[in-house]
Order: C-alpha cells, then structure tokens, then sequence
C-alpha cells in the first residue's frame, strides 16, 4: 500500500496521466477537458504502460479512475461551482465525452485501453482491496471542498460498485454526473 501512496502523491503519476492522454478543452464547456480515444496517442497496450512504480501492477488504471471520481463526487455534494474550484485549483480533470456529459470513471479506463482485460481481472480486484484502506486519507485532503465523510462514502460505494462489475464481468457505466 505504501508503494501506491507514494505514486499517488508524485509527480509522476501527474507526467504519466498527461502523456497518457490527449487532454484539450472541451468543445461543450471551456472549463473541462476531455480524452481522446487512447489510439490517438499511440498508447502501447495497458500491461506494457511504461513507469517504473506501476510495472506490472495496476496502479496507474487505478490512480485515474480515482482522480476522476473525485471531482464527479464534489459536484454530486457540493456542485457545480465547487467542483469548478477543485478542477482548477489542483488541475484533476474532469473528463467530457464528446456528447458533453461527463465520462464515469470506468468508462474512461474503457475508452483508455487501461480496464483489466480476462486473466487480469482476478489481480485488479485484488489490488483495489489493498489499496482501498487507503483512499480515506486521500479523501480527507478535500475537506475544503465537500463533507469528508459524505465524499468518502460516495467514493467508497463507487469503487465497491466498480469491482463488483468487474468480478460479475457486466458493462461499465458511461456518466456518473451527467449534464455537468
């Protein structure tokens, strides 16, 4: 767990998401950015995703799925405006598909090519519950912007929910906060 607090929190899990993908402004709202299909990038396939602290491991999928889900979880609390504030003061993006609503997290790791494909699945599932303790942390840093405890239970429900459609291989989601 400690190896995946530690690429959370570094800069290079920041370089890694951005050149991951391509992130411009959307042509919906100046103020969210969107993705890209992960082809436009040239992305090699998910289990080759170069970085030294997620080799063969699924952090980096992980760390984004999360990121994103922050921001959609704010706005579900706290709104519109507030989740504007914390896209802009800490540059987590909030990604819009390109019929404007804005992309669940799942759906993003599908659009990416970065969602656990057969023989993996068992190995992710087991990742998120051993790093699942420590998102509570990661959430009480935003306490300035939605209730902690609120957010938590928001993102912890999302995460559960995530694995559960992974472990019953059903279809992901594509919006969490439509019409953002």
């Amino acid at each position: 767990m400690e190896s995946y607090r530690d690429y959370y929190g570094s800069e290079e899990f920041q370089r890694d998401m951005m050149s991951w993908y391509d992130v411009g402004r959307s042509c919906t709202d100046p103020v969210i950015p969107w993705i890209g299909f992960a082809e436009k990038r040239n992305n090699p396939p998910r289990p080759s995703i170069p970085s030294s602290t997620r080799e063969k491991s699924f952090y980096f999928s992980f760390c984004v799925f999360l990121h994103c889900l922050q921001a959609q979880a704010i706005f579900k609390l706290s709104g519109r405006d507030v989740m504007y504030k914390f896209h802009s003061e800490t540059g987590v993006p909030m990604i819009s598909c390109g019929l404007g609503g804005v992309m669940h997290p799942a759906h993003i790791l599908f659009e990416s090519k970065l969602l656990p494909e057969e023989a993996e699945v068992d190995s992710y599932i087991k990742m998120i519950d051993s790093v699942l303790p420590a998102v509570h942390s990661q959430v009480e840093e935003l306490g300035k912007y939605a209730d902690v405890n609120e957010l938590y239970k928001i993102i912890e429900s999302e995460i559960l929910a995530f694995r559960e459609r992974l472990q019953k291989g059903e279809q992901h989601p594509c919006y969490f906060a439509e019409h953002i």
